[in-house]
């Protein structure tokens, strides 16, 4: 199963009011959905928070962020990705 397709679809699908909360919370919210809707194996957990992460990378560290740029843009795009990666962890067992 292509967990990443599916995720990417449901993030997309997503109504505005979910989007208009930042990305990488969004993204960890349907994830959970995602992953609850059967019961996943350890290894489909695993792949699950792979394909979030690649959501992330495809959609969110594009996106330019006006406030900030530069070498701070890019730490901040890895620390959020961490943080996001370790709330997987936590959500998914």
């Amino acid at each position: 199963m292509n967990h990443y397709e599916e995720i990417k679809r449901e993030v997309d699908a997503a109504p505005v009011e979910a989007s208009a909360f930042p990305v990488p919370a969004s993204l960890i919210l349907v994830a959970i959905k995602y992953a609850l809707k059967r019961a996943w194996s350890s290894e489909d957990r695993d792949q699950i928070k792979e394909a979030v992460l690649k959501v992330y990378d495809d959609v969110v560290v594009p996106a330019d962020l006006p406030i900030v740029d530069g070498a701070l843009e890019t730490a901040i795009e890895k620390v959020v990705r961490t943080i996001l990666s370790s709330l997987l962890d936590a959500a998914l067992g």
